[in-house]
């Protein structure tokens, strides 16, 4: 199933859905994280293992590029810090 928008939820409760119909570019670069061009507008996603593997064959770039990723979250302090080795962690999105 395809989502319509992505919805970027940051951890001080705001919200931005954008639709994937106006993403023109997404690019991954491990040291940088996930950016995003959406109309002009540039999006940044930072976290650790953004392109890991967290299930067989699903990946967070790979689901962004396939509109399939209907939402991500920043992670609070604490459950960056209780997260397992290997686990995606989203510690910041900026817009």
């Amino acid at each position: 199933e395809r989502a319509v928008m992505l919805e970027l939820r940051k951890k001080d409760g705001n919200i931005l859905a954008v639709g994937y119909g106006y993403l023109d570019r997404v690019e991954f670069d491990p040291s940088d994280g996930i950016a995003l061009s959406i109309a002009g507008q540039k999006i940044r996603i930072q976290g650790r293992n953004l392109n890991a593997e967290v299930r067989p064959t699903v990946r967070l770039f790979q689901g962004i590029t396939r509109h399939r990723v209907p939402w991500i979250q920043e992670a609070d302090r604490v459950r960056s810090m209780e997260s397992v080795e290997g686990n995606t962690v989203v510690e910041a999105i900026e817009w």
